[in-house]
């Protein structure tokens, strides 16, 4: 089982897919969210929109321009799930035409089922898939700490160790920093019963490998009683899962309740970093091209800010054992 560090001091507010998404797209640029009406107004070419938006503001209005939000994407995250099946995708539209004074707006495509009492989003640059492949691209580039408990072994006899089953996750050797184990009378956390115990403060030695796609791990070995833990550094993508999951139950967020065990300002300025690269191709002028540099090294600066508050990277301690040849009075060259 693999959690990250802390994680039982904040299984709560470990971020979804939605709040990544919702905690990135203000950095780039118009967002709101609302919650459209129920009734004879939704219909297949038509949002209507009587209440508050999140912001505050008001979706009816009769202050803002028609223009306000015409030409923005408006994203339907729950709309996957409605319509007849199959049904078409109904989450991604841009908007044709907005009639503050009535509080609806116009898809540029009817959808295949109506908007009707559900959650809805309104972003400028990208849309709502847009932005949830952007979190997804960046989640590779934020590094996370986490701990593995691996199956006792069999014997203590066993010093191979095919993580596959307990993190496969883990498919590179170099993100093992450190192995350890707890006794059966030791506790990570502590209870009323048993001492916490660090299982990193008796470090193992050995090395880590592929082999076949597989990382093993050779030398350390332990009873069947003892409970053997790995300390790794892995890319989020690796470390992600379903709602009530497990740390590393599937690779990148796909659902909106799929959880990643990362900050979400952190994850939101790497999504930025990533947004530019997107958006790099289409500066023509060198001004514009100024101007896009100048917004990239802030957005540069803030995200490895937030790299050094967060990713703290533990001491590498699995390493192979060290062999010190020597010559000894009286007795030739051997091990010191």
């Amino acid at each position: 089982m693999a959690s990250a560090p802390g994680a039982d001091d904040e299984e709560d507010h470990i971020p979804s897919l939605r709040s990544f998404r919702r905690c990135a797209a203000p950095l780039l640029g118009v967002f709101e969210t609302g919650v459209c009406d129920v009734g004879a107004d939704a219909t297949t070419g038509q949002l209507a929109c009587t209440s508050a938006l999140g912001s505050g503001a008001r979706f009816k209005s009769s202050v803002l321009p028609a223009s306000y939000f015409r030409g923005k994407w408006l994203h339907r995250p729950d709309a996957v799930n409605r319509g007849p099946a199959p049904a078409a995708d109904d989450r991604d539209r841009l908007i044709a035409s907005y009639t503050p004074a009535d509080g609806f707006l116009t898809p540029d495509d009817a959808w295949a089922a109506a908007p009707d009492g559900e959650v809805f989003e309104i972003t400028s640059l990208f849309s709502g898939a847009d932005l949830n492949a952007l979190v997804n691209e960046a989640l590779k580039r934020v590094w996370v700490v986490v701990e593995v408990t691996l199956s006792s072994p069999i014997s203590s006899n066993v010093r191979l160790h095919d993580l596959t089953t307990d993190c496969p996750f883990v498919t590179n050797p170099r993100w093992i920093y450190q192995v350890g184990h707890l006794e059966a009378t030791e506790d990570r956390v502590g209870t009323t019963t048993l001492a916490y115990t660090d299982p990193f403060a008796r470090p193992q030695t050995g090395r880590a490998y592929s082999r076949l796609g597989r990382v093993v791990l050779e030398g350390p070995s332990w009873t069947t009683t003892q409970t053997p833990y790995v300390l790794v550094v892995a890319p989020a993508d690796a470390l992600c899962m379903p709602t009530g999951g497990e740390v590393g139950d599937q690779t990148g967020l796909v659902l909106e309740d799929d959880e990643a065990p990362v900050d979400e300002r952190w994850l939101a300025w790497r999504v930025i970093l990533e947004a530019a690269d997107r958006l790099d191709y289409f500066e023509k002028t060198a001004s514009a091209t100024q101007e896009a540099l100048r917004s990239r090294q802030m957005a540069a600066t803030r995200f490895q800010a937030l790299t050094r508050a967060n990713l703290v990277v533990p001491a590498r301690t699995f390493t192979p054992p060290r062999i010190n040849i020597s010559p000894t009075v009286g007795a030739g060259w051997g091990r010191a």
